[in-house]
């Protein structure tokens, strides 16, 4: 449903609801019951607003329930957060359709229409922003609790990991909600360029000791030494030093 919506961020008409190819087959769909109205807009919007209402409603009483239900059978929960998650937004998006749909049936003004127009995305991608990093931050805390299989994500590292998610999904919605409101991404990308370079640059402080809170703090014996090597404290970390032998342990 997301996709119906943010469809229109890459339209070739920038105030024109109506290129919006779900928008013009849903109305096309519907013109058989807009027949019995004869040219009253106002009877068609209702009446496409009271079928969107009743299509989210069947949606979120019959369908989510009948997948909560398909979920609960499965031992792994991350089903049943997905559905729990997707509810709301499914729900919502389905409201944003209809309404879209109710707006292009009016026939308002051009202006008023791009303005809805990209309203909706935003909301759209907003909504659809939360469910992604909802649904992303259980994935990880999932996939840390099995550090066997997934070696890299740990507690110690989960944070960057939901970090890093957080700022792929934020950056994502908002080149989607500029490219909504058709503004020029040309001058951020540059600036994000720029910052890029200078976070490249080589720092003052050893990657090392910038990550050491990242490092596990309980790890094999020989990766505890080599780490500990490379921050120079190799004498401070092995287990095996002793105050009477304050050199390290022979290798």
């Amino acid at each position: 449903m997301a996709a119906c919506l943010q469809a229109a961020a890459f339209s070739p008409s920038p105030t024109n609801l109506a290129t919006m190819n779900p928008i013009t087959e849903l109305t096309q769909l519907l013109s058989p019951l807009f027949a019995l109205f004869g040219e009253n807009a106002w009877l068609r919007a209702l009446t496409v607003l009271m079928i969107g209402f009743l299509a989210a409603l069947i949606i979120d009483r019959l369908i989510i329930r009948m997948l909560k239900r398909i979920s609960h059978k499965t031992s792994s929960p991350l089903d049943d957060q997905l559905v729990a998650f997707l509810s709301g937004p499914l729900f919502q998006s389905i409201v944003l359709l209809t309404v879209a749909t109710a707006a292009t049936v009016l026939k308002v003004s051009e202006t008023l229409q791009g303005t809805l127009n990209a309203l909706l995305q935003s909301y759209a991608v907003l909504i659809w922003s939360l469910f992604l990093g909802r649904f992303a931050r259980s994935v990880l805390r999932r996939m840390a609790l099995n550090p066997t299989r997934f070696a890299l994500l740990r507690n110690q590292t989960l944070p960057l990991f939901d970090n890093i998610a957080i700022v792929l999904i934020v950056g994502l919605a908002i080149y989607l909600i500029f490219s909504a409101w058709h503004i020029d991404m040309t001058a951020w990308l540059a600036s994000a360029g720029i910052i890029g370079i200078a976070v490249g640059l080589p720092p003052r402080t050893p990657s090392p000791t910038c990550f050491r809170r990242i490092y596990p703090r309980r790890c094999p014996l020989q990766d505890r030494r080599l780490y500990c090597a490379r921050l120079g404290r190799t004498w401070r970390s092995d287990p095996h030093w002793h105050p009477q032998h304050p050199h390290p342990h022979p290798r």
